[in-house]
């Protein structure tokens, strides 16, 4: 009797777990279907600020492709769905397109609205390689995140590079922070100084050297280990003293020296 009993509640108990899976499954499916055909999961408002090259589907299909890349399940959504974009992890996205400095994405549940803003990288300048002809733009911080083709003109400082070297684009344009501090507090001096830069040349890493050439022909030598105190206030000096026109250079690379021919 026992033996029966005991048998017969295990049948019982196993008609009950497939029961259980069966109601479990259909309700995750349940589930699933509801979060990926909700009305109220859908995105009703995008709302972009500052959108890529002035275009704001660019935009915003190139931030889903990004997106998507990143994380390959989100392609299961849509970018029309809000869950889509929640739990984004923005640094990385941002550090994977270098020609944006700043990017913000939210999302309002209750209004079913996103909000998108782009803060593109400004052109500061243009670095063409010497040996193979390749240029690329770079921001006021000094980061490369573009190529460009070549130009001519003074409106847009140009800096040639005399060394072999590959450049990465999102990477800084010269390999030591303090080198790329001189280098624009320099340049910002010899601009106040009111001399006209024709270009700029980064003539030996290994020597630490590079000189400003002058829209005149004039050429300052320098060094990226030593920004000499005072140039604005010395060139000006210097300028009443002689004639710019007649000197082929102005020497700055040895600290508190100053030579010229």
């Amino acid at each position: 009797m026992d033996h029966f009993y005991r048998v017969k509640k295990e049948r019982k108990i196993n008609w009950k777990i497939p029961l259980l899976i069966g109601l479990f499954s259909f309700s995750l499916m349940a589930l699933i279907y509801f979060v990926l055909n909700s009305p109220w999961l859908k995105v009703k408002e995008i709302n972009i600020q500052n959108p890529l090259f002035g275009d704001k589907e660019f935009s915003f299909t190139s931030l889903s492709s990004k997106v998507i890349e990143l994380n390959k399940w989100r392609a299961l959504l849509g970018p029309d769905h809000l869950i889509f974009w929640l739990g984004i992890d923005q640094e990385k996205i941002l550090n994977s397109l270098p020609y944006l400095v700043d990017l913000k994405i939210k999302v309002d549940l209750w209004r079913q609205k996103l909000n998108i803003s782009f803060q593109e990288r400004k052109l500061e300048g243009v670095l063409c390689l010497v040996y193979n002809g390749q240029c690329f733009a770079f921001d006021k911080n000094g980061v490369i995140f573009k190529n460009v083709p070549k130009f001519e003109g003074y409106l847009i400082l140009k800096v040639f590079d005399e060394n072999l070297r590959a450049i990465l684009i999102g990477y800084s344009l010269l390999p030591e922070k303090d080198w790329l501090k001189n280098f624009q507090e320099i340049i910002s001096e010899v601009k106040e100084s009111d001399l006209k830069i024709k270009e700029i040349r980064i003539k030996s890493f290994g020597l630490r050297e590079w000189e400003i050439i002058l829209a005149s022909g004039l050429i300052l030598k320098m060094s990226f280990e030593n920004r000499p105190q005072n140039l604005k206030e010395i060139i000006h000096r210097l300028s009443q003293q002689v004639d710019f026109n007649q000197l082929e250079y102005i020497d700055f690379r040895i600290p508190n020296r100053l030579y010229y021919k």
